[in-house]
């Protein structure tokens, strides 16, 4: 991210954070966009897991059983239960193997354009701060969504923030101190 490098100082003077200008930070349409990419390949992988080691059956959602002679309809929730904890730990894990290349971005993040600077300084995001973003949103939130399934309401005010946020942040950046710009240089 040439654009927004610090200009050189004289020795000794402290560094004054970068701010990149209000049309840099990521929109939310492109944001929504990504994350609908990495989503829908996050479920594919689920259901393809799930499918294999019998916990789902993407063909059949609605199954019966016979319980003392009367067709009844089969419960799903372990099974749904799996899928969401499946789901979030391949989002995890994803999330995780694409911060830790050059780009810093998940495939959906580089097919809308838009790469995870650091708040403070717009580098990179460090190990640990990528751990804490992604354990935040796609982990914490998938075992919330698994336990509590009223708690997809915390989801939705997390990815909807940014709409009234002056620097497009979702609750998960705040936290995890990072921001989503726009990619302007080809890297």
């Amino acid at each position: 991210m040439a654009n927004f490098q610090p200009l050189p100082s004289f020795p000794g003077e402290p560094m004054r954070p970068v701010r990149p200008d209000v049309g840099d930070y990521a929109s939310w349409g492109r944001r929504s966009g990504a994350y609908l990419v990495d989503l829908l390949l996050g479920v594919v992988a689920a259901t393809l897991i799930c499918s294999a080691t019998g916990h789902h059956d993407p063909f059949n959602v609605v199954q019966y059983h016979v319980v003392s002679g009367t067709r009844r309809l089969q419960p799903i929730g372990s099974k749904l239960i799996f899928f969401y904890l499946v789901l979030g730990g391949i989002e995890v894990l994803y999330t995780l193997v694409c911060f830790a290349t050059r780009r810093q971005a998940t495939l959906g993040m580089r097919w809308a354009g838009i790469v995870v600077a650091r708040e403070s300084d717009l580098g990179r995001v460090s190990p640990l701060g990528v751990a804490a973003r992604t354990g935040l949103y796609p982990g914490v939130s998938s075992v919330i969504q698994a336990v509590l399934p009223i708690a997809g309401l915390l989801v939705l005010v997390d990815l909807l923030w940014p709409l009234w946020d002056d620097r497009n942040q979702t609750l998960h950046d705040k936290v995890a101190k990072t921001v989503v710009l726009r990619q302007l240089t080809g890297r």
